[in-house]
This record gives structure tokens, C-alpha cells and sequence, in this order.
């Protein structure tokens, strides 16, 4: 499952991220990873002490589990204050100062429907519907 995802992530990465061309981010391989072993680079993770290629930040993966640190760095940029389709619904940074929600009904002792109550709460202060 997680190969399949990662696969997703690699084939799917140019059209997901139109806002940021490769021109513009000099990310440009996004079939190799810069550091690791057998086909594309990929196979495997990096050993220690082998030496990544000289230009690593124009590439999307170090090898076939991690993402490199210009990747990093724009996917949390983007999670963290992006308004467009970087994020479902809200970003961290309106989580962030989002008011604390009362999880349970007063008195009852029995939790709520927690899902439906963030939901209303997002659709009145963030999408502003009544």
C-alpha cells in the first residue's frame, strides 16, 4: 500500500503542484531519487555514507522512502497556509488559531458527534455560512 501511494505521489506530483512549476522550483527529476540504489535510484534507501548527487535539490526523492528537504519544505509551507488545492478544507495555520471546541454536552458526560460539530464550525467561521 505504501509503494502504491508513493508511486502516486511520483507519477501525479508535476499536476498536483501546477502552482509551483519546475522552473520556478528547479525540482526536475521526478523519476530517480538522488542517493538511492537499483532501478531509478529507488529500490532501495541510501547507505551510509554514500554520497548524494551534487544537485539532490532538483530532485523530488532522495531514494524510495524519503522525500527531499526542498520537498519537505514546500509541501509543510503549503499544508501550513495554503488556500487552494495544497489543503482539504482548512490549513494548519487556521486550525491553529482556531477557539477550542467543546467535545462533550454539559452535563451529560457523553461525547458528541465531534465530526459533525467541527464541520458546522468550519462551514460558519471559515466558509462563512449560516
Amino acid at each position: 500500500m505504501f509503494y502504491e501511494a508513493k508511486k502516486t505521489c511520483l507519477f501525479h506530483w508535476p499536476e498536483r503542484h501546477r502552482g509551483l512549476p519546475c522552473s520556478h522550483m528547479k525540482i526536475c527529476v521526478i523519476n530517480n531519487g538522488c542517493c538511492g540504489i537499483g532501478r531509478n535510484g529507488g529500490q532501495k534507501t541510501c547507505l551510509p555514507f554514500q554520497t548524494p548527487w551534487s544537485n539532490r535539490e532538483e530532485y523530488v526523492f532522495w531514494d524510495a522512502f524519503h522525500p527531499t528537504e526542498k520537498v519537505n519544505l514546500i509541501l509543510v509551507t503549503r499544508a501550513f497556509n495554503d488556500s487552494g488545492d495544497g489543503v482539504i478544507l482548512i490549513n494548519i495555520q487556521l486550525l491553529a488559531i482556531a477557539e477550542p471546541l467543546s467535545w462533550k454536552e454539559e452535563g451529560a458526560g457523553k461525547p458528541k458527534n465531534g465530526l459533525r460539530q467541527f464541520k458546522n464550525w468550519v462551514a460558519e467561521n471559515i466558509l462563512g455560512c449560516d
